[in-house]
């Protein structure tokens, strides 16, 4: 095991310990570990080097999969400014070495199992495997900033439900959420969404 395996495995125990005391992910959405600016930095880092080495014949590196599922979620938080969903948000970063789509299907569907968390699929059962990036990704901050969006509106019609019946017994942010779903796009229509 070189150095730049020593570092993912340290880095990523290191991650978890400070943010869970445990060395083991437990299950939690990825935007609930709070991946401060310059542990993001870190990771993006190391998971492009270690992509890079990975497709010049260096394999296996240990925990890439998690560290490039933790790495893709917080940069689609970090970068989608809205318009279509690609992969690009995420890649963009890699250059001349950004992986294919077959690799990011192999390397999400392993990563999020060791996360513990779901894929999700659409309607007719496929895998969506971006969609289950950005899920996990949270709230896209540049998005949040543009008051067009499926989102604002969402939110505002939310935090106005929410306002309303805070003071009653039978107040539920996840049922008011789940209730205000119909001015979402359809794609976000998921349980990590409205619980979110």
């Amino acid at each position: 095991m070189d150095t730049l395996d020593n570092w993912l495995d340290d880095w990523l125990e290191k991650f978890l310990f400070f943010h869970t005391r445990s060395i083991k992910p437990d299950g939690r959405p990825l935007y609930a570990y709070k991946c401060r600016d310059n542990e993001y930095e870190q990771l993006k880092s190391y998971v492009i080097t270690a992509i890079s080495q990975l497709f010049k014949g260096r394999w296996p590196r240990p925990h890439l999969e998690a560290l490039f599922c933790l790495y893709a979620a917080e940069t689609w938080r970090r970068r989608h400014a809205g318009g279509p969903w690609k992969w690009e948000t995420v890649l963009a970063e890699f250059g001349q070495v950004a992986p294919d789509h077959n690799w990011l299907r192999v390397t999400i569907n392993r990563g999020m199992l060791w996360w513990g968390r779901p894929l999700l699929h659409n309607q007719i059962g496929h895998r969506e495997f971006l969609l289950t990036i950005a899920c996990e990704g949270g709230l896209p901050l540049l998005l949040l900033k543009n008051e067009n969006t499926h989102l604002n509106r969402y939110f505002r019609q939310l935090l106005s439900s929410y306002h309303r019946e805070k003071h009653t017994s039978e107040c539920n942010v996840n049922t008011l959420a789940r209730h205000c779903s119909h001015l979402l796009p359809r794609s976000l229509r998921h349980d990590i969404v409205f619980s979110a």
